[in-house]
């Protein structure tokens, strides 16, 4: 299957590695530094389950030319959208399949308007990984792509998904509410990702604290309202648990907002924090603690 990775970064290269040992065309789109490294000496993937190296490596700064792709897996944060499509539209193989595996909601329906094509698959990654110097990314934990239709179907699409996904080695799960996943995964993201980035820490210290747990519980919170106001309902216990398993198995993760703000790019929290407070204005929840986060980490950036 020919396949684009839009984005070279930690996500797409941990699966684009994955896609492309397994014997597909993967196509990596990148720029600067990690471009010209992806050109020169290929893509090394340190991980935990095994490294993987590739050389050599196409790469490429835009898909104009370059298609038709069956598979397009948009993996750059989500201001980087819009000049990341460009030029992909008439790059499409009929019944091509485009999944983003971006932070927060709403990426599905900006993605198929960009590239003026029908609804999207639904999906999200989970992925402790990070970009260390150009062309070489340290993958420390997880691995999921988790992926759905809107409306819960079990498509000829997601069948055939899972199919190239699966025999690349790449773990994958379909939920019973892809929705209710992708608010529960914003709602990590809007607090983790934001309270990290902002205090320079890591999950665990900043769990490590009674303020920062308080902190981390009342972002969560106020996710969980602003997505019962979109008929998307939490379990009971979401947040407790949720927390105890980021203790446990992802207290030494730097999410990827603190790996942005420590290479002075910049942060992801307009589609983190600025997403709750903007759904939450729009359905009168208040949201203040993810209000007061995002307009510090809009400050630090500005």
């Amino acid at each position: 299957m020919r396949i684009l990775v839009v984005g070279a970064g930690a996500v797409g290269a941990v699966f684009g590695a994955k896609l492309a040992q397994a014997g597909h065309r993967v196509t990596f789109q990148a720029r600067g530094a990690n471009l010209d490294a992806l050109r020169e000496r290929g893509l090394r993937v340190e991980s935990f389950e095994g490294d993987l190296c590739l050389f050599p490596v196409d790469a490429i700064r835009s898909p104009e030319g370059a298609g038709p792709f069956e598979l397009v897996l948009v993996c750059v944060k989500a201001h980087d959208t819009a000049a990341a499509l460009e030029g992909l539209a008439g790059e499409l193989a009929p019944d091509a399949i485009v999944l983003s595996l971006q932070n927060g909601v709403g990426a599905e329906e900006r993605i198929a308007q960009l590239l003026g094509v029908g609804p999207l698959l639904h999906g999200l990654a989970y992925v402790s990984a990070e970009l260390v110097d150009p062309a070489i990314v340290r993958h420390t934990n997880e691995g999921t792509i988790v992926v759905g239709e809107a409306d819960g179907r079990r498509s000829p699409r997601l069948e055939r998904l899972l199919t190239v996904l699966e025999g690349a080695g790449i773990r994958v799960r379909v939920p019973d509410d892809i929705a209710r996943a992708k608010w529960q995964k914003l709602a990590w993201n809007a607090s983790f990702n934001v309270i990290c980035a902002i205090t320079r820490k890591t999950a665990s210290e900043v769990l490590a604290s009674a303020g920062g747990r308080a902190l981390v519980e009342d972002v969560m919170r106020e996710v969980e309202r602003v997505a019962a106001s979109a008929g998307v309902v939490f379990e009971d216990d979401y947040v407790a648990r949720v927390i105890a398993l980021t203790e446990r198995n992802l207290g030494n993760v730097r999410p990827s907002t603190l790996q942005d703000r420590d290479r002075g790019k910049p942060l992801e929290n307009p589609a983190l924090t600025g997403t709750v407070v903007r759904l939450g204005e729009h359905a009168g929840v208040a949201t203040p603690v993810s209000a007061t986060l995002d307009r510090i980490a809009t400050s630090l950036t500005a």
